[in-house]
């Protein structure tokens, strides 16, 4: 189902499977019928990121204690600069891909962001942290 005012980030599947985890991956970014050239989308998160991350949302938030307060902090303030990072891994590596994107934020009316991909290296990343410079995309009006 396609709505007007969707943006669609497609990723390839890689067919090696035994391609490390973190290996780029082709995507495109698609919007108002126009589509980006095909680029290497590049994961901007490591492993430990994912993993603060994970214990931020499944582990401290359920038993918040004093003495994870610092790491909880700390994690608290990477989530804006770990959104700008995986919004710029997407939309500044394709040439028109930020234009599209501008478009799509400009849209009237409800706005739609899918993920379309069955790889597991992209299915793991946060997208709903994704933020520009105006805040996160899916607090916005």
């Amino acid at each position: 189902m396609s709505n007007n005012n969707e943006i669609i980030l497609r990723f390839e599947t890689i067919k090696k499977k035994s391609a490390d985890f973190d290996v780029p991956v082709p995507a495109s970014v698609k919007f108002g019928g126009k589509d980006t050239e095909q680029f290497k989308f590049v994961n901007p998160l490591t492993d430990k990121d994912l993993g603060d991350i994970r214990w931020y949302l499944e582990q401290y938030y359920y038993w918040p204690s004093d003495i994870d307060r610092d790491r909880a902090r700390t994690v608290e303030g990477n989530l804006p600069k770990w959104g700008k990072a995986l919004f710029d891994a997407v939309f500044q590596k394709a040439s028109d891909a930020m234009r599209l994107f501008e478009r799509f934020d400009a849209a009237e009316g409800e706005r739609v962001l899918t993920i379309d991909s069955n790889e597991p290296r992209i299915l793991r990343l946060p997208w709903e942290l994704l933020r520009d410079e105006g805040g996160y995309l899916f607090s916005k009006n």
